[in-house]
């Protein structure tokens, strides 16, 4: 089996194993999304006697995490023909695609997990929990506004596109977690959702599309909250159109807060995982809270061995070492998956160590949770 970076004028093995590995198959505008995504991606495959018989794609993306633009691999598309599902091979073609991310700065991934215990083995760990909601209409309440806005609505035939996709990445810089969307991304957009419909105000905008009688909001973007407010009083004037509002928020956006006081259904998903793809250049831009403490993370990652041993924490920064360190020094037992949980937010030192995924003294953890301030992420686009 060979395993190695899929080249160009292989690419067209890669939608028939697609469309076998996965339950529909493309066609129309997401065939064509499909294919202009392989000629930009990162794609790694498994081949025998030259046949690709195994995918997985990295798309070159970047992503808004404690004040820094990383360069991010978005994976996706991830199959194995079912007779050479045995023996290691996606295994040996994850371990391969993370060198390539490594390789083009790419220091953090996300994905759409099938299987969230599958990825765990493979180092990835849940980072975000998304709330998707549907309310009545009749339930949705009437917004006070301070002044009568300006809406300004388009769709894709006739849309600002610059001045949206500036003001959407402007939001996204003051996101924890936001990925920014360059013009490819939007392009993908408007080919998967095209019946895609924009309301504008001055510092904000909502996508949504309708479904039948249902409202589905697909993107709030918003500098202030009565921006916000505007674009939900926007949804109100659609009461005569519509039964139903649908959508997806986080405990943390602020779209939650109002929707605490309306009568919905609410249900709780893992849509996204993380992974830390190098530690030092990730853990290294984490805001820290006091430098005085000195302590080793000795970290579990058979798939990277970069990631794999002894980090020094000491004023503040992290380092990896190959000294051997004395038996009074302060060593942190850690996997990858869970550094990556703690580094996307989505659990604390103390619930890590609870789970028993963070081995250490008592001592050692309260030096941990003292130095660094992890901050939850919040990631709403789909590969």
């Amino acid at each position: 089996m060979d395993i190695r970076r899929i080249e160009s004028n292989e690419i067209d093995q890669m939608v028939p194993l697609r469309d076998y590995c996965f339950s529909r198959k493309y066609t129309g505008d997401k065939l064509t999304d499909y294919i202009n995504w392989t000629k930009h991606s990162t794609s790694t495959g498994a081949f025998s006697d030259g046949k690709l018989v195994g995918q997985m794609m990295s798309l070159p993306l970047s992503q808004q995490l404690y004040q820094h633009t990383f360069k991010m691999a978005g994976v996706g598309f991830v199959g194995v023909y079912p007779e050479f599902r045995s023996g290691g091979v996606m295994k040996q073609i994850i371990k391969e695609s993370l060198k390539l991310m490594r390789e083009e700065e790419q220091y953090v991934s996300v994905l759409g997990p099938f299987s969230v215990g599958y990825y765990r083995k493979m180092g990835w760990e849940v980072m975000f929990d998304s709330i998707n909601y549907e309310i009545d209409m009749r339930d949705f309440p009437e917004i006070k506004l301070d002044s009568v806005p300006v809406f300004h609505r388009f769709d894709f035939n006739d849309w600002p596109k610059e001045k949206i996709q500036i003001l959407y990445n402007e939001v996204a810089e003051m996101k924890h977690g936001w990925m920014f969307r360059d013009e490819l991304w939007w392009e993908r957009l408007e080919l998967r959702e095209a019946d895609s419909y924009f309301v504008l105000v001055e510092d904000g905008f909502m996508r949504y599309r309708k479904s039948g009688t249902t409202f589905l909001m697909e993107d709030l973007v918003t500098k202030t909250y009565e921006a916000q407010k505007q674009l939900l009083h926007y949804i109100t004037l659609h009461r005569s159109n519509f039964f139903k509002i649908q959508g997806v928020s986080s405990i943390h956006h602020p779209l939650n807060y109002f929707l605490t006081a309306v009568p919905c259904d609410r249900l709780v998903g893992n849509q996204f995982m993380g992974r830390i793809v190098d530690v030092e250049k990730t853990m290294s831009v984490v805001p820290v809270k006091t430098t005085t403490n000195c302590f080793y993370l000795n970290i579990q990652d058979p798939l990277c061995e970069w990631n794999d041993g002894l980090f020094k924490v000491e004023n503040g920064k992290i380092e990896r070492i190959n000294d051997q360190v004395a038996n009074d020094d302060v060593i942190i037992e850690i996997s990858i998956q869970a550094l990556s949980a703690l580094f996307f937010g989505y659990k604390t030192i103390e619930e890590l160590s609870y789970l028993n995924l963070i081995e250490c003294s008592k001592e050692s953890l309260n030096q941990f949770s003292e130095t660094y301030q992890f901050q939850p992420v919040e990631i709403f686009d789909h590969f």
